[in-house]
């Protein structure tokens, strides 16, 4: 129980609930590791939660710097709840560039892998393709 207790206090949050989960129903603290694992269950969530906010922010950055070094004019934006939509904005985006994107699926699994909703792409005039993930 104090190894549960001690891991949670470090953050790791993951390990407690495995400590915890491992306390016979014999044992005396059984009663109180039953009501800190909903607890770890929910602080764990939280972390990986924002983890992917953060991971998701830096995709955006990096993927908008990636295009400009390679002289694309694109603009990388995230948004909605969580920032779970990921929009990228290029005058010259088209449908078959759309449709190129969305057919590669290193691509597309990446973003799911982040956490992204939709993806959004538009020229930032008259075309825009929303496409759920």
């Amino acid at each position: 129980m104090e190894g549960a207790k001690q891991n949670m206090e470090a953050f790791q949050y993951d390990d407690a609930i495995d400590k915890l989960k491992e306390i016979p129903p014999t044992a005396p603290e059984y009663k109180e590791a039953q009501k800190l694992i909903p607890i770890a269950q929910r602080k764990f969530t939280e972390k990986t939660e924002a983890r992917l906010l953060d991971a998701r922010r830096s995709f955006a950055k990096e993927a908008e710097q990636h295009m400009l070094e390679q002289n694309f004019d694109m603009y990388v934006k995230v948004s909605g709840p969580k920032d779970t939509i990921i929009t990228f904005r290029y005058v010259l985006m088209s449908r078959p560039t759309v449709y190129q994107v969305i057919n590669d699926s290193g691509f597309m699994g990446r973003l799911r892998a982040l956490g992204f909703k939709k993806a959004v792409f538009t020229d930032g005039y008259y075309s825009t393709w929303n496409q759920p993930l």
